[in-house]
């Protein structure tokens, strides 16, 4: 009987992960905390699909939610680190390859409500 209850439990945890890992990757819009700077509205789906790959953010930061608010807390992610070394010179790289970009400035993603 125990090694059934183990199995079962096993197989649950098993399910769990892989929903929320769908869910992630499917995910068509994130609201990011990002601590005292409030939330970003993040377009998961849209850089998913101009990117084609994940490793070029989550390289930096696991697929789980509020990651970026965790490293940050743990001090392993420094201050602006993943927004002017990512996000930012990202967008405006792509400006400048003449391609529509993102937003270049803390105002227009940070929102405090």
């Amino acid at each position: 009987m125990k090694t059934k209850t183990v199995w079962i439990a096993g197989l649950l945890v098993g399910l769990m992960v892989s929903y929320n890992q769908v869910m992630a990757e499917n995910a068509a819009h994130i609201d990011i905390n990002t601590g005292g700077k409030g939330l970003v509205p993040f377009s998961h789906q849209g850089h998913q699909t101009l990117l084609m790959d994940c490793s070029i953010c989550h390289e930096r930061f696991p697929q789980e939610a509020e990651s970026i608010l965790r490293l940050k807390n743990e001090g392993r992610l420094k201050k602006k680190e993943i927004m002017k070394g990512l996000c930012i010179q990202c967008h405006k790289d792509t400006r400048k390859a003449g391609q529509t970009s993102g937003p270049e400035s803390c105002s227009q993603c940070h929102t405090k409500k």
